[in-house]
């Protein structure tokens, strides 16, 4: 099996009552994107969304070839150490780690680490994949 092309990564809270600014202070990074639930906001493509709910979203770059391990940890490593404050926010928000996997041809994979998969399971935060067959 050979590896993914390119790969994806992003961490995100999300719920009706989420405050993004709690989000930023507890965790101490201010968010790619953020928003609270009514307000409005602008995609990457530029229009303009009303949020059904709260959302608070950190992207790490998209890497070719595909290196999610690295990107979960880009993500987590340089925010708080704290794990109640983790376990809080993921109890209340709806914690995750999205993927997105961009397969270049048929029967590719990629893996994560076990002390990766240990630092998302420590934070409450469960997994989300988005898989993508080739061009």
């Amino acid at each position: 099996m050979s590896h993914l092309r390119k790969s994806a990564a992003s961490l995100g809270f999300q719920g009706d009552h989420l405050d993004p600014g709690e989000i930023t202070r507890l965790l101490g990074r201010s968010p790619s994107v953020a928003v609270a639930k009514g307000e409005y906001w602008y995609t990457s493509l530029g229009a303009e969304k009303k949020a059904e709910t709260g959302s608070w979203r950190i992207w790490a770059d998209h890497r070719q070839p595909a290196d999610l391990d690295g990107q979960i940890r880009l993500l987590l490593e340089p925010l708080s150490a704290d794990l109640e404050v983790w376990r809080r926010l993921s109890g209340l928000y709806a914690g995750r780690i999205f993927a997105g996997m961009f397969l270049g041809s048929y029967n590719q994979g990629i893996g994560i680490h076990a002390d990766t998969v240990t630092m998302m399971g420590e934070r409450g935060l469960h997994m989300e994949f988005d898989i993508y067959g080739p061009d």
